[in-house]
């Protein structure tokens, strides 16, 4: 198991992916303050989600990749990059910002589907062309799982980014996006249903749920699913002028349980 490390936190309602780059403004004293930590240190940081005053458990630790703009008062505009997913655990230390103790959270040691890959990548390829007009692969860098490479390469709500950040088989992931972004590419409404598992660990799929608990408690998870809002045509590309990744292309992808 890997050891806990304490590291700052920059809350914030959105969700990075490991290996996934995106510019931050910080302006706040205290993330000024975390931002020169970490960069003397050479020391990771990590974006939680916190949505609605909810903060998720699972978070990704991150580095300060490289300073795009500094501004008179001392906010900075900068361009982060996702490491790896950690678990979230007690307080750190006193700091001017909040910390935690983080645990990185490995993958299951399971072997990547080929088919589901290849797939992934297919779909992936008509969804940029749909959105850019120019069909294209992901950019995997080494040791990003390729499901977090295409989903950091396109736009998800929210929950959708969290659920994929805190799912720890990567056939799952690859199945459930390719699935998603097919769908979306054709004009499906997408929504997100996350089926329990049982206290044990054990996992639930449709049939399974329907028969421990009934029809009445899996319409419930139906009723509570969200739809992704639709995206804008502008708020495909990001700003040019922020960030160099502007090509790319942002979709909505979903998830799903189930083996």
């Amino acid at each position: 198991m890997s050891e806990a490390r304490e590291h700052g936190l920059f809350p914030l309602d959105l969700v990075l992916l490991p290996g996934e780059a995106r510019a931050l403004h910080v302006f706040e004293v205290r993330y000024r303050q975390l931002f020169a930590d970490c960069v003397l240190a050479a020391a990771p940081f990590v974006v939680v989600r916190e949505h609605e005053g909810a903060r998720a458990a699972v978070g990704c630790a991150a580095e300060f990749e490289r300073l795009v703009q500094r501004t008179e008062d001392g906010r900075v505009v900068v361009v982060v990059r996702g490491i790896v997913p950690v678990r979230i655990g007690a307080p750190g230390g006193p700091h001017l910002y909040e910390s935690a103790l983080c645990t990185p959270e490995a993958d299951d040691d399971v072997a990547v589907d080929a088919g589901l890959a290849a797939a992934a990548v297919s779909a992936f390829r008509d969804v940029a062309e749909a959105a850019t007009g120019t069909p294209r692969d992901p950019r995997v860098d080494p040791g990003v799982p390729l499901s977090y490479a295409a989903a950091g390469a396109v736009e998800l709500p929210g929950d959708v980014l969290q659920q994929l950040l805190e799912c720890r088989d990567e056939n799952v992931r690859l199945a459930e996006g390719r699935l998603a972004a097919a769908l979306q590419a054709r004009g499906a409404s997408v929504r997100v249903v996350r089926l329990p598992s049982e206290e044990d660990g054990t996992k639930n799929g449709a049939d399974d749920y329907l028969v421990r608990y009934g029809p009445g408690e899996l319409r419930k998870l139906f009723d509570a699913a969200e739809e992704p809002e639709p995206l804008a045509p502008d708020e495909l590309l990001a700003p040019a002028s922020e960030i160099d990744f502007a090509q790319e292309a942002r979709v909505v992808l979903a998830k799903h349980a189930g083996d």
